[in-house]
């Protein structure tokens, strides 16, 4: 067992232990950590699933947190309860999405919880939340070539589809050796088969995916190959998108403000077909990427990138890459991450903003402090729109 990560976890109890009796939960710091948001009405919680605490490659974690989010809270101490049975596998860099009652966590570097050795006895793991019992699901027909996959996005539509495209499987942790693919696989969950398409797309890993009304996917920045250099970071205007209806993939060159290439970024999408991004970095050395928040309005052809002006950094975090967010009653929740720049700084807290009023809150509270400004005319409108056209554009296939 490594000692480091044994006197990690045992302070990690003690200190949750002290934390619990005193009627609060503060989670320890992490990233790579993968996030789902389970909307079964009235019950609404926002699931957190592993992570790694600090950086180092036997360091990750097999716990999961949830926050009820039909609970009024304050950034400053949020209800973190830790779920009751633990994941099978500690993880990192995996994508999780909800079918129904159950959270399928799809990938990722998977360790032994108690000795952190790499583990490669499946992929797939999926969550009951009625039974609350995780399990390996028997998938027919698996691509051979996905063992091992991380850092995608899982995207599920309406009929119980997920797909799931390129990713990175590193060959060679300690060296950084790997490939970044660009094949496109569907997870039917009512069948429980496995497809993978007969044609590529250019290779991409740590972008972000974004299902909208019309059944596209919009992928967003990230890499086309597993160096950290600069050059392999793709154009934010470089926008794919994949039609899950006709199966097909189309490109779209985005105008608008400048936005930073990055990777390991955040998107939300809002009612009115805006989407969010937040944080994420570029290069080796975890630089930030600017502007760390902005806007892609997808109800127009080309889509177009806005940075929306908000002089006041006033309860505004740092910039985040490899965080969590998610969207609940028009309020962008982002937690945990790593802050730019080496040496590593893993981040703890939440941050909540306010999509309506543009402007970084404390609570999701509108009653009194977060009044709707019906002055505001940014991106994020209360107007409903219209989302464009999947293929107004260049067809790639």
């Amino acid at each position: 067992m490594n000692i480091h990560f044994y006197f990690c976890n045992i302070f990690n109890l003690i200190l949750s232990f002290i934390l619990l009796v005193a009627g609060q939960l503060l989670p320890s710091a992490r990233y790579l950590q993968t996030s789902v948001l389970v909307n079964n009405a009235p019950d609404i919680k926002w699931y957190i699933l592993g992570g790694n605490s600090d950086g180092g490659s036997r360091s990750d974690m097999n716990e999961v947190l949830f926050l009820d989010l039909t609970k009024q809270f304050d950034t400053s101490s949020p209800p973190w309860k830790v779920f009751s049975e633990s994941i099978p596998m500690a993880i990192e860099l995996s994508t999780s999405c909800v079918n129904s009652s159950s959270i399928f966590l799809i990938g990722g570097e998977m360790h032994d919880p108690m000795t952190q050795a790499l583990s490669f006895s499946s992929s797939f793991y999926t969550l009951n939340l009625e039974s609350s019992k995780w399990t390996i699901p028997s998938i027919i027909g698996v691509n051979n070539t996905f063992l091992g996959r991380q850092s995608l996005q899982a995207v599920i539509d309406d009929i119980g589809r997920i797909f799931l495209f390129g990713g990175t499987n590193f060959t060679d942790h300690n060296s950084f050796i790997g490939t970044v693919f660009g094949d496109m696989n569907i997870i039917d969950t009512n069948q429980m088969t496995w497809s993978t398409l007969p044609f590529q797309n250019m290779p991409r890993t740590g972008y972000t995916a974004t299902l909208l009304k019309n059944n596209c996917i919009i992928y967003l920045g990230g890499r086309s190959n597993i160096s950290l250099s600069s050059a392999n970071y793709i154009n934010m205007n470089q926008i794919h998108i994949f039609n899950t209806t006709s199966l097909s993939w189309y490109n779209m060159q985005a105008i608008g403000d400048k936005i930073s290439s990055r990777s390991g970024h955040s998107a939300v999408l809002t009612l009115n077909g805006t989407i969010i991004i937040y944080g994420g970095t570029t290069t080796a050395n975890f630089t930030q990427a600017d502007p760390i928040l902005a806007t892609l309005d997808t109800t127009v052809d080309p889509m177009r990138w806005i940075s929306p002006h908000n002089s006041s950094t006033r309860n505004a975090p740092p910039s985040l890459g490899y965080h969590s967010a998610t969207l609940y009653n028009d309020f962008m929740i982002i937690a945990f991450g790593h802050l730019p720049n080496r040496p590593i700084k893993l981040n703890n807290r939440v941050y909540i903003y306010d999509i309506l009023n543009n402007k970084w809150v404390t609570t999701m509270d509108r009653s009194s402090s977060n009044p709707i400004d019906n002055r505001l005319i940014i991106a994020i409108s209360v107007i409903t729109g219209t989302t464009v056209n999947c293929g107004p554009s260049t067809q790639l296939v």
